[in-house]
């Protein structure tokens, strides 16, 4: 698992906003890979959920283990915060309501319910509307 989270900032740019993008403009769910986007985002805060520490294995780390932890407890200002980072996202991706609602929603969820109980909803389509597609995929 520690050899896929290396270096991350430099693996999300190449795979998660083209294809966030590409299934927007074709209305296609992109529920999936906003939960993986805020799965990323609990991720950089360097604490696992039983409050062990680990070490990010990143050249950003540094910044996004300050923004992560920054914004601790509120989903929202943590996915703005890190969301914002053209280097991992994009200029476009940060830009879409649609896109950071739904990062926002999973990140509230992992946070409150824990990364296992996140992943079982997700798998499940979503809850309180947020199953992507259709309008929220308009571009």
């Amino acid at each position: 698992m520690h050899q896929i989270a290396t270096d991350s900032s430099q693996k999300i740019p190449q795979r998660l906003p083209p294809s966030a993008l590409a299934a927007m403009r074709q209305g296609l769910s992109f529920q999936r890979l906003a939960f993986a986007a805020a799965a990323w985002m609990r991720y950089a805060r360097g604490v696992d959920e039983q409050g062990q520490a680990y070490a990010l294995n990143d050249p950003l780390a540094a910044q996004v283990q300050q923004l992560a932890t920054a914004n601790m407890g509120d989903a929202a200002a943590a996915a703005k915060a890190l969301g914002s980072l053209c280097d991992v996202w994009g200029s476009d991706l940060p830009q879409m309501p649609a896109w950071m609602n739904a990062v926002t929603h999973w990140l509230a969820a992992i946070e409150r319910d824990g990364i296992l109980a996140a992943i079982a909803q997700v798998n499940r389509g979503g809850s309180d509307g947020h199953s992507g597609g259709g309008a929220q995929a308009a571009l």
